[in-house]
Formats: C-alpha cells, structure tokens, sequence
C-alpha cells in the first residue's frame, strides 16, 4: 500500500517533503487504528470470558439451591476475534 500511495503523490508533482510528510502520517494513523482494533478485540474477549464465568457460577448456584438450570438458560457469546 505505501508504495502505491508514493506512486499517486509522486504523480501529482508535490514536493517529495510533502509526500515523505503524508507518508509518514498515514503510517501513524493506520498504526494508531490497528492498535485500537487489537485492544477493542482484547476487551471483548475479556468481557466474553467475565460473562461465561458469571453464567457458569450463577447456574451452579442455581443446581446447589435446587433451581432447574433450565428456567435461567443463557447461552455464552460467541467471541468473532481470533
């Protein structure tokens, strides 16, 4: 990707400065994104594992006391983050 972005500001004839400045700025921004993605991803599956182990230790709080798992069935959250 970035030599093809260096490849369309060098067609436009801006200053190689320019260009090296843009270049630079876009990788910032593009890192600053991909890190922001990976730390959402990590919360999410923090917060997945929180939410199973709470159901997990509600219904077994539910079989101690007699309660049918069935009448407060709720299915762990599929986590989409690899």
């Amino acid at each position: 990707m970035e030599a093809q972005l260096r490849t369309v500001l060098s067609a436009s004839n801006m200053d190689q400065t320019a260009i090296v400045g843009i270049a630079a700025k876009l990788e910032e921004n593009l890192n600053s994104s991909n890190n922001s993605i990976k730390n959402l991803q990590c919360k999410i599956a923090h917060m997945s594992k929180a939410r199973k182990d709470l159901l997990q230790t509600y219904e077994a709080k539910q079989r101690a006391l007699g309660v049918p798992v069935e009448e407060f069935s709720a299915k762990p959250l599929e986590s989409s983050t690899a």
